[in-house]
């Protein structure tokens, strides 16, 4: 700009380069030893004219631009209504006079729908990769959360049971053989070992089988013969007293029949004596025997009673006798 100088360093640089006692230059006069201050504010109005200048060039280049673009679009959408938008966005470019900051402005905010689609596009797949993953793993049999030494613990379990289940299955016969075998039966009437039926008892088998009885079920009470006795004396109109006379009667004579004779006799005589016994310690006598020992136990509390006393009375006789 025409109020700039070069730095004092080049200025001295120069001089010294130039030498002395030099002709006065052409550049050389008023303005050579004016400070940068006033020379600013000297050429203030040719300063802010040339600003004005390039204010109007950018205005009308940006005018331009405009109007190029929207003449290109109004075309491009006669031509092709449908890829008007995508044809703008793939061709952005930069505007004469626009800064690269606002350029990077618009071209991020005309491709940020593509940019946010393709963001979640590829989130999405990795999404549905790891899902996949889990879903392979859960039909293996294999927990996706779980630790990985627990992981291979189940593996290696899993493999054992492969393994086993598969020589299981190998040590069984196939459809084939047993076809021949019996085929075999057939032609032969031999009877292998498998063919035998089995004579072990199973569970169920003992569970379902009918029930053997092994006493013959009990009669009916008294009671109940009795109240079935009295019933059909009131039904028929008879005597219901006689009838459950008649019923423990008869279940006497048939005890009786049951029971020994000698048994039944001493049975009632220990029954006759207790009911002896029971009534004399009603009436509040006792037996001589059970009074001799009544006698003797009341003898031996006196005579105990008596000796706890003499012995109080000779420690009070002995203290009396220490203290004068």
């Amino acid at each position: 700009m025409p109020h700039k100088r070069a730095k004092h360093s080049d200025r001295v640089a120069k001089r010294f380069a130039a030498g002395q006692d030099l002709a006065p230059g052409g550049d050389d006069g008023f303005f050579s030893d004016m400070p940068k201050g006033a020379m600013r504010i000297l050429q203030g109005a040719k300063v802010q004219e040339a600003y004005r200048a390039k204010l109007q060039a950018k205005k009308k280049a940006e005018q331009d631009a405009a109007a190029k673009a929207k003449t290109k679009a109004k075309v491009a959408a006669d031509t092709n209504p449908s890829g008007g938008a995508n044809e703008d966005a793939s061709e952005l470019t930069i505007r004469p006079g626009e800064k690269l900051r606002d350029f990077n402005a618009r071209v991020e905010q005309a491709m940020a729908s593509d940019i946010h689609a393709s963001f979640r596009s590829a989130t999405r797949s990795q999404i549905n990769a790891r899902k996949r993953e889990r879903r392979k793993l859960r039909a293996a049999g294999i927990d996706p959360d779980a630790d990985p030494e627990d992981a291979d613990k189940e593996e290696a379990a899993r493999k054992a049971k492969a393994d086993k289940a598969a020589a299981l299955q190998a040590n069984e016969p196939s459809k084939a053989d047993l076809k021949r075998q019996r085929q075999t039966i057939q032609q032969t009437g031999e009877i292998k070992d498998f063919a035998k039926a089995s004579q072990v008892k199973k569970i169920n088998d003992v569970a379902q089988a009918p029930p053997t009885l092994t006493r013959a079920p009990r009669g009916e009470s008294v009671q109940a013969k009795t109240r079935k006795a009295r019933l059909i004396a009131k039904i028929t109109g008879n005597d219901e007293d006689e009838a459950e006379n008649k019923v423990k009667q008869a279940e006497k004579a048939r005890q009786k029949g049951r029971v020994p004779q000698k048994l039944a006799a001493a049975t009632a005589a220990a029954s006759s004596k207790k009911r002896k016994n029971d009534a004399h310690d009603a009436t509040g006598e006792p037996s001589m025997a059970r009074q001799r020992v009544l006698d003797e136990e009341r003898q031996k509390a006196i005579q105990a009673y008596r000796q706890v006393k003499e012995k109080k009375i000779r420690e009070s006789e002995f203290k009396r006798a220490k203290k004068a």
